[in-house]
């Protein structure tokens, strides 16, 4: 896979994370987050919008990053 392919594929699964968290994801709702490629763009797009998060918890084990 060229690094031009591997941009367009990360690029897709962004933009279908992102219509995932806008379509979907409401206010007080409680969520679980799984562990594919496409969460760090998701989780990513939570933080982005203007509802209050009062606890969150994230873990990629490639990343090692807790939030």
């Amino acid at each position: 896979m060229t690094e031009l392919d591997k941009t367009v594929l990360d690029t897709a699964k962004k933009l279908a994370a992102y219509k995932a968290v806008d379509d979907h994801i409401e206010d007080g709702m409680v969520i679980g987050i799984g562990s594919g490629s496409t969460v760090i763009h998701a989780v990513h797009r939570i933080g982005l919008c203007q509802t209050q998060v009062f606890h969150s918890m994230f873990y990629d084990s490639k990343l090692n990053c807790v939030l």
